[in-house]
């Protein structure tokens, strides 16, 4: 007979965030700003105006040499 252990699995965190929000009832695409890279972005999915709001989400780095100075 085969017993296995458990091993608890890492807490990853997570922290409010800033991300781009579609306004259309139909779309639910959103991005992260410190990725966007415009001042006023578009959905991509719809074309439709997008609002800046948070959501909790696990922190990540932009590292890219293209990102909107903030």
């Amino acid at each position: 007979m085969y017993h296995s252990r458990k091993v608890p699995l890492e807490v990853i965190p997570e922290e409010m965030t800033d991300i781009w929000s579609c306004t259309s009832d139909d779309c639910n695409l959103w991005m992260r700003i410190n990725f966007s890279m415009d001042e006023q972005p578009v959905c991509p999915k719809c074309k439709t105006k997008m609002i800046e709001t948070k959501k909790m989400l696990t922190p990540l780095a932009n590292n890219s040499l293209y990102r909107l100075k903030s």
